[in-house]
């Protein structure tokens, strides 16, 4: 709208007042809003219950591991020293 027009001008002309846009715009900023709010509480959960799933898996992980090596410790022993046996070539390789 130029300074020439009448008032009441942009409303013939199908546009909306400026105030009309700025409510507008609050609106879509306030949607947004609540969205990424919704987005980071999910996204929290979902972190929390991996965190909580990861934590149990890996106790049982050490409890089994544990009782294998009271149970077997010469069996443990031997896997032990194939897999140390087995890095120490593949880190020896990188050298010649």
């Amino acid at each position: 709208m130029s300074d020439n027009e009448p008032q009441g001008t942009q409303e013939r002309r199908g546009e909306q007042p400026a105030s009309t846009w700025q409510q507008t715009g609050a609106e879509m900023a306030g949607e947004a809003k609540d969205g990424v709010e919704r987005v980071a509480t999910t996204v929290r959960d979902a972190a929390a219950s991996a965190r909580d799933t990861i934590a149990t898996r890996g106790s049982q992980a050490i409890e089994s591991t544990g009782q294998m090596v009271r149970d077997q410790p010469m069996t443990a022993l031997a896997v032990t020293g194939l897999a140390c046996f087995a890095i120490g070539m593949m880190i020896g390789r990188g050298r010649y």
